[in-house]
């Protein structure tokens, strides 16, 4: 599962498009478990990873992740995004505690955590090539 979410999260990063955060949730069907099973399984390891990275190391910025998506990939995307980002702190996002993914499989909430991940994974990305020598 964690292998499908870098893969698409690389897929983003590579492609410039938002695409591969819904194809997870095609991608999902390939797997064996029943659908809804599976998105819930892949959404916690996104929330997993996101909520190792809120508060990890490094210092993270909600709103320049979402900024960087809406920028990168459109508003549309960067409003989709949003609509997860209360899970790293994000002072304009709904409360983590009252986003709900869609009952019997993945909705809108599996390809929101996965825009977020690209999100980070480029900000840290840019930071790290700005302190190279």
């Amino acid at each position: 599962m964690q292998r499908m979410l870098l893969d698409a999260v690389d897929e983003i990063l590579r492609s410039g498009s938002a695409a591969p955060a819904d194809e997870v949730s095609r991608r999902l069907s390939g797997v064996g478990a029943r659908p809804g099973e599976a998105a819930f399984a892949v959404e916690s390891v996104a929330a997993d990873q996101l909520l190792a990275l809120r508060f990890g190391w490094a210092p993270l910025d909600p709103v320049a992740v979402v900024r960087w998506v809406s920028d990168r990939l459109g508003a549309e995307h960067g409003r989709r995004a949003l609509g997860a980002a209360g899970l790293l702190g994000h002072p304009e996002a709904p409360r983590w505690s009252s986003v709900r993914p869609q009952p019997g499989g993945a909705g809108r909430l599996l390809p929101a955590l996965v825009l977020l991940l690209a999100g980070v994974v480029a900000l840290a990305t840019e930071a790290s090539a700005d302190h190279t020598p």
